[in-house]
């Protein structure tokens, strides 16, 4: 994303937050990722699941980062990639609006909640949480994966050696084998594993569309 797309995008949602407080302030009081965590709980309560079993990728790290402390006994098994820092995210606790990367400055536009989560990031869980981290992610990049896991009281840091945003969507066998482990019968990854390789590249090969590209010589796809 470029200069002019970011502004653009940035410019774009300070007029949807504008519009949102204007047409409902008092909903907005209640939009935090606080407000989220404690309504998955209540999704948990609802389909009759004693503790929580979750995979989340991006700003869904947060969310779960939020959950896991703010109900640490209800965590059963909890996968984070593709990771923020949370003390990056909330500015190292403080009031103030975060703003060190561009996703988290968008985010410092929206009308804060009274409620919103500052930490702490370390009450224990009842179980583990596996974090992910991609070694050249764009947007998450694999430092953040590393004080996730630092910052968590109870979880292991698994790497892909591997680039993009997030080992969901740039799948790797090797991580969703330790996924698969880990969320079915809670066995851990060993510490400092690194999953060499995803299936396939994150950008395709161009395939050919015509002509000598596609070995038929200049007259390909004419007709006589």
């Amino acid at each position: 994303m470029g200069a002019k797309e970011r502004t653009a995008t940035f410019a774009a949602y300070k007029d949807l937050a504008r519009r949102c407080e204007q047409r409902d302030p008092e909903l907005m009081r209640h939009v935090s990722t606080s407000d989220t965590a404690r309504d998955l709980d209540r999704l948990r309560q609802a389909v009759g699941d004693p503790q929580l079993t979750y995979l989340g990728i991006s700003y869904g790290t947060i969310l779960a980062a939020t959950y896991a402390n703010l109900f640490p006994d209800k965590v059963r098994a909890m996968v984070v990639d593709g990771n923020w820092d949370p003390q990056a995210w909330t500015n190292h606790g403080s009031g103030d609006d975060a703003r060190l990367t561009s996703f988290i400055r968008l985010r410092s536009d929206w009308p804060l909640s009274p409620d919103r989560y500052r930490g702490p990031w370390n009450r224990p869980t009842a179980h583990p949480i596996l974090v992910i981290g991609n070694a050249y992610d764009p947007s998450t990049p694999e430092s953040a994966a590393r004080a996730m896991a630092r910052e968590l009281a109870d979880a292991r840091l698994l790497t892909l050696n591997g680039y993009a945003h997030t080992a969901l969507l740039n799948p790797s066998s090797c991580i969703q084998a330790h996924e698969s482990r880990y969320l079915i019968d809670g066995v851990l990854p060993p510490p400092w594993t690194t999953c060499q390789e995803q299936d396939a590249p994150p950008f395709a090969t161009p395939r050919p569309s015509g002509g000598i590209a596609t070995g038929g010589g200049g007259l390909a796809g004419t007709t006589t």
